[in-house]
């Protein structure tokens, strides 16, 4: 709102010098042309979280991605932590993805504080604005959500596997489906 009164130069000056700096530390944007980061910077939106505050839960529908200016946020899914954010990670990026007509995006993950955050995000239809002039934008974030699914199928299944040993069962077994089952009711 107090961005808004400035005139325009300012304004855009001011944001730059907000988020620029915050945005080069983000392998997403880290590539990407000044004018790409520039038009990101005037697009980025602020919002505090408080300890023990929810960003986002799994199952809520998402088309944001937040970038930790401060604090750290805890990334969790059937409950279970798969890991510790903290300045300078990005996530939600999930959910930045355009979605066939008539489906919606929903978050894989929960996104919960554990201190005193300040978060940037970036709403995905501005994202896809500034996507139809840099499509390497919209292919890289693309890329990312591949590599990090990737890795948090991994740290699930070593969890899994290692609940799995705990109990003596098979990994694959129902006793395990109900297990994830109720760990995600829980959470």
């Amino acid at each position: 709102e107090v961005v808004s009164a400035l005139p325009p130069a300012i304004a855009v000056e001011l944001l730059d010098s907000i988020y620029r700096g915050t945005l080069l530390k983000v392998p997403i944007f880290r590539h990407l042309d000044e004018d790409v980061i520039c038009r990101i910077c005037l697009l980025m939106k602020p919002m505090t979280v408080a300890k023990g505050e929810y960003v986002f839960n799994e199952k809520d529908r998402g088309r944001e991605m937040y970038i930790i200016r401060e604090g750290r946020i805890q990334i969790m899914r059937y409950g279970m932590t798969i890991g510790v954010l903290h300045k300078h990670c990005f996530f939600g990026e999930d959910c930045m993805m355009a979605v066939e007509p008539g489906k919606k995006n929903y978050r894989q993950r929960t996104a919960f504080a554990i201190e005193d955050c300040e978060l940037a995000f970036l709403r995905a239809t501005d994202a896809d604005k500034i996507a139809l002039d840099y499509p390497e934008m919209l292919s890289s974030f693309q890329d990312l959500a591949a590599k990090k699914a990737c890795v948090e199928h991994e740290r699930l299944n070593m969890m899994i596997n290692q609940v799995a040993d705990e109990l003596g069962v098979d990994p694959d077994s129902s006793v395990m489906d109900d297990v994830l089952t109720a760990v995600s009711t829980i959470a």
